[in-house]
C-alpha cells in the first residue's frame, strides 16, 4: 500500500502549522516496514525549519525502520541500525535533489540544510546523567543537524518545549499506529 495524499496531507498539517493553523495531532497507520520508510520520507518532505524528532514506542514498535527511512530519503549511504550500545551514530547527509525535479519513485530529496543525520538511543541509559559526555543541546540547537532520539522519554527532563513527537505503537504483525504531534501543542484547534 502506498502512502495516500490523505498521509501526506495529514503530515503537513501535522508538521506545518502556526499555533492556530491546524490540530497538533495526527494518526496514521502502516502495514509494512517499505510503508512506514515511505511514510518517513513523506513526513521528511514537510519538515524544513525543524530539527529535532523524538521517537516513543515499543521495541519492535517502529522507530528504527522509521530512521531507516529517513536516511535513506536523506541520502544516507551507510547501513542505517540502532545505535542502542554506543548511544549515539552520525551520518552524512548526501542528498540535494529538490523535490521539484526528482522523480516520482525517487527516494532522495532536498535536505532542508541538514549536513548530518543524529541518531541517539537512550533504550540503555538509566537518565540524562548517562549522557552527560554528549552536549545534547549544542546537538539540537545545531540546524545543520537533524537529530532523532529513540526512547525520548528518557530525556523529557531535558527536552527542549519545540520538537517533533512521534508516538510507535504496536498493532500486529505487520500493522503499526504512528501519532505525530507537534510540541507545544496548540491550543485550538480547526
Amino acid at each position: 500500500m502506498e502512502c495516500s495524499g490523505v498521509i501526506y496531507d495529514t503530515i503537513n498539517c501535522a508538521i506545518n502549522r502556526t499555533t492556530t493553523d491546524c490540530t497538533s495531532l495526527k494518526l496514521v497507520f502502516s502495514n509494512s516496514s517499505l510503508q512506514t520508510q515511505k511514510l518517513a520520507k513523506k513526513f521528511l518532505e514537510k519538515l524544513k525549519g525543524k530539527n529535532l524528532i523524538c521517537l516513543y514506542g515499543q521495541l519492535g514498535s517502529g522507530k528504527t525502520t522509521f530512521v531507516q527511512g529517513l536516511a535513506k530519503a536523506l541520502g544516507v549511504k551507510k547501513r542505517v541500525v540502532s545505535p542502542t550500545f554506543i548511544l549515539l551514530r552520525e551520518y552524512e547527509v548526501t542528498s540535494h535533489q529538490s523535490p521539484v525535479a526528482r522523480k516520482e519513485n525517487s527516494w532522495e530529496l532536498e535536505t532542508g540544510g541538514w549536513q548530518r543525520l543524529t541518531h541517539l538511543d537512550c533504550y540503555r541509559i538509566e537518565s540524562e546523567q548517562d549522557l552527560k559526555s554528549f552536549d545534547l543541546k549544542e546537538l539540537w540547537e545545531d540546524k545543520k543537524n537533524l537529530v532523532v532520539i529513540e526512547w525520548a522519554e528518557k530525556l523529557k527532563k531535558i527536552l527542549p518545549k519545540e520538537r517533533i513527537d512521534i508516538k510507535f505503537e504496536y498493532v500486529g504483525r505487520n500493522k503499526r499506529r504512528i501519532l505525530i504531534s507537534c510540541q507545544p501543542p496548540v491550543s485550538s484547534y480547526q
